[in-house]
């Protein structure tokens, strides 16, 4: 192979000028190719044969409503200003359309996932605080019962030293059945409080992964929507809708209601 690359790189060193107006004559064709015949440019790669294309295809046999395609639409502005009020419904109104093209399984609305992101982060600082208080006063409460042990303790130990009679035990023993009782709750609410401290973690630990996904640009000037329509075996020129296929049973398409959306929509910008 490094011999093949050698005898390579020396035929071009020699011949620079062919090999040069060669590329331009190839690249020339393949331009021409495209303005005749309308290509269109896509991010799609398919390999057949590969283990990846096998995947796929037995995910289109066997979860048809799971192999559609998705696609992404940015919206931006062209003077590099942030979008205004008044776009954004613009934006939100189109991709509404958009939902309603026949072949259409979902879109989302960028300016409403920035949002619900928004939402969820500050519902999660508001359970991060609730959570830290309820901790406080947990602590607060095995404190108070630490202490109040450490009386009926002392309290047993002078009794036993100076030999009080079977009353005064059984007023100690009832105290320490009431604060074992106490204990109890306190270690059920502590168990609680740790599962609930660990779900929050968990969500938190989502959330910081999801961070550098953003729907909106941080100087507001673009937004990204992901379009994703069905396969095209459930949208043969209209909507088709697969169903979810129960377990054991094949799966087949069942004809939608015909699209809502109107016959002219507006262009995106």
């Amino acid at each position: 192979m490094a011999e093949s690359l050698y005898r390579l790189g020396r035929f071009c060193t020699r011949r620079a000028r062919a090999v040069i107006a060669a590329w331009v004559v190839v690249i020339g064709l393949a331009a021409a190719a495209f303005v005749v015949g309308h290509g269109a440019l896509s991010s799609a790669v398919s390999i057949p044969g590969t283990e990846t294309a096998r995947v796929t295809e037995q995910l289109g046999d066997r979860l048809p409503e799971a192999s559609g395609g998705m696609g992404t639409v940015v919206f931006h502005t062209e003077d590099g200003a942030p979008l205004t009020a008044d776009q954004r419904a613009q934006i939100s109104a189109l991709l509404t359309d958009v939902a309603e093209v026949d072949g259409v399984r979902a879109v989302t609305d960028p300016f409403r996932t920035a949002a619900d992101v928004a939402q969820a982060t500050a519902q999660l600082e508001s359970g991060r605080a609730q959570l830290a208080a309820a901790r406080r006063e947990l602590d607060q409460g095995t404190a108070q019962l630490d202490a109040a042990q450490a009386q009926v303790s002392g309290a047993r130990a002078l009794a036993e030293q100076g030999g009080a009679g079977q009353e005064a035990f059984a007023q100690l023993d009832a105290a320490q059945a009431k604060l074992d009782a106490q204990r109890a709750v306190l270690d059920a609410g502590d168990r609680e409080l740790t599962v609930q401290e660990e779900a929050l973690q968990q969500s938190a630990d989502l959330m910081a992964l999801a961070a550098p996904i953003r729907t909106v640009s941080e100087d507001e000037t673009a937004a990204l929507a992901a379009v994703v329509r069905w396969p095209p075996s459930c949208s043969p020129q209209r909507s088709w809708r697969c169903p979810r296929r129960p377990r054991g049973r094949s799966t087949s398409c069942s004809p939608a209601r015909r699209s809502r959306a109107s016959a002219s929509r507006r262009p995106a910008t």
